[in-house]
């Protein structure tokens, strides 16, 4: 997927129907003047799929998506890809990501405890 400052621009300007404060309405049409002044077309290749549910790696900051292969820490539940595995999770710093273990979770979404 490909985005240019201008097409977020806009999109978003689609919502300026709906009186936005001044500042931001300012800011919309001064981005958009500029970009037509300048004939800005730059993009940015962005490894997204907004249709397509995903997690975000703990390490690389890249999506994983839904039916891919992940592992995850033990101690917070993080996700990584599974190329992270046997590394200290970036999360929690305690545990070792993709590792096997048994015993009494002191928290985690898994064992039913929220705040």
């Amino acid at each position: 997927s490909e985005m240019c400052i201008r097409d977020r621009v806009s999109t978003q300007s689609t919502g300026l129907d709906m009186n936005p404060a001044p500042n931001v309405l300012a800011w919309v049409k001064k981005v958009m003047r500029h970009c037509e002044q300048n004939q800005l077309k730059d993009t940015v290749k962005l490894n997204y799929d907004a249709r397509n549910p995903f997690v975000i790696c703990g390490a690389s900051l890249v999506p994983i998506y839904k039916g891919h292969d992940v592992v995850k820490c033990p101690y917070c539940g993080q996700t990584y890809l599974p190329a992270h595995k046997g590394k200290v999770c970036n999360v929690c710093q305690i545990a070792q990501i993709g590792k096997e273990v048994s015993g009494i979770q002191a928290f985690s979404s898994r064992a039913g405890l929220s705040k």
